[in-house]
């Protein structure tokens, strides 16, 4: 993912009482910069799950009412915030797309506003959107294939219920790893300094003033004074790798968990429709009868055009929520979790190799 390079998040700072960040992209315009808030970012991530339903947009980091001035917060929110710009890249029709448009070039208007001002789109509408930009053919697929997909779906639930307990237990433990290995380091980088103040001190009154009889500040060996202080700067700490890399992958978890929780709302709206579509033409034949009950009470064969027309509306949005939910039923399966796999076993493979090259490193 070369694009990713291009998008950055730097240099939080106060302005006017809220951090801002300085936020740098480059897309088919070109390159743009602006300051933004973390609320702006908030409402992207929300405006982008409501109009891209289905489609796993990385998260953000979590609201925070306390302490979210904290420079040791503020440090982790905006590498996380980049994270979830350099994430989006991976999605051209979202970074192209009107939404996205407004957060990067709002053209002197005033980006929440204009982002809550959008247009809201039909059940149709939203369908078309998704079929067309995640190039999902959900016609291709049979009932054999559909219900496949569904169990993978299903599957994936379960899996990430189970594994988020392990994760956060393993990123609780790195971070406490993180910290002593921190510590660690740095006194191999102190030692260096307090042994030559040492020998500056004390061993320069022993030797009566005898360099040869030094070891650090001996002329002989500023090649090893030289090689000491090298080796405690070179070295690095593993664990922050292996930290973001847990972090990260709960965070990619719950996005894949938000896509399927949009594919069982739509199934529960789906049920809905289809209960209101029953209700009202009970209420119609009972109209129709002269059958009065509790609903049909104030009705009477006045109304039943515009129960019909109410039946006839409903039917239409029960067939677009049906092709919206095999559409999205789909896509999940053929695509979104098998990819997500694929990714998170070579980022495995990648993340231990890496920590185990920076220890071999440290060790030598």
């Amino acid at each position: 993912y070369d694009s990713e390079a291009n998008y950055s998040v730097k240099n939080p700072h106060d302005n006017g009482g809220h951090i801002a960040y300085d936020v740098r992209g480059k897309d088919r315009q070109g390159a743009w910069e602006a300051k933004r808030r973390y609320n702006e970012f908030f409402l992207l991530h929300d405006i982008l799950q409501k109009r891209f339903p289905g489609i796993p947009i990385p998260c953000i980091p979590p609201k925070q009412a306390f302490g979210n001035k904290d420079n040791t917060f503020v440090q982790d929110r905006t590498f996380y915030l980049q994270r979830f710009l350099r994430k989006l890249t991976r999605f051209d029709f979202i970074i192209e797309s009107q939404e996205f448009q407004l957060f990067a070039r709002p053209n002197g208007l005033n980006v929440e506003k204009a982002l809550a001002k959008l247009m809201p789109m039909s059940t149709m509408q939203t369908y078309e959107r998704v079929k067309a930009v995640t190039n999902t053919d959900d016609q291709k697929f049979d009932l054999m294939q559909r219900e496949r997909f569904a169990n993978d779906v299903t599957q994936y639930m379960f899996f990430a219920r189970n594994v988020e307990p392990l994760l956060r237990k393993i990123k609780s433990d790195l971070s406490s790893y993180l910290m002593a290995k921190h510590r660690t380091l740095g006194a191999t980088k102190d030692y260096a300094a307090f042994i030559t103040r040492y020998e500056d001190l004390n061993l320069t009154h022993y030797s009566d003033m005898n360099s040869r009889e030094l070891v650090f500040n001996n002329p002989e060996n500023k090649a090893l004074q030289e090689s000491m202080v090298t080796t405690g700067s070179a070295l690095k700490n593993p664990y922050i790798d292996l930290y973001h890399w847990v972090k990260g992958e709960l965070y990619d978890l719950e996005a894949v968990k938000d896509s399927v929780k949009v594919r069982a709302e739509t199934m529960e709206n789906l049920r809905k429709l289809e209960a209101k579509k029953s209700s009202t033409q009970k209420d119609l034949e009972d109209v129709a009868t002269g059958k009065t009950t509790v609903t049909t009470l104030f009705k009477n064969s006045s109304d039943t055009n515009s129960m019909a027309n109410k039946i006839e509306s409903t039917d239409r949005e029960i067939a677009s929520t049906k092709l919206l939910v095999d559409l999205l039923t789909i896509y999940l399966g053929e695509k979104v979790i098998p990819t997500f796999k694929k990714e998170k076993l070579d980022l495995y493979h990648r993340i231990l190799k890496q920590f185990t090259v920076i220890e071999i490193n440290n060790s030598h």
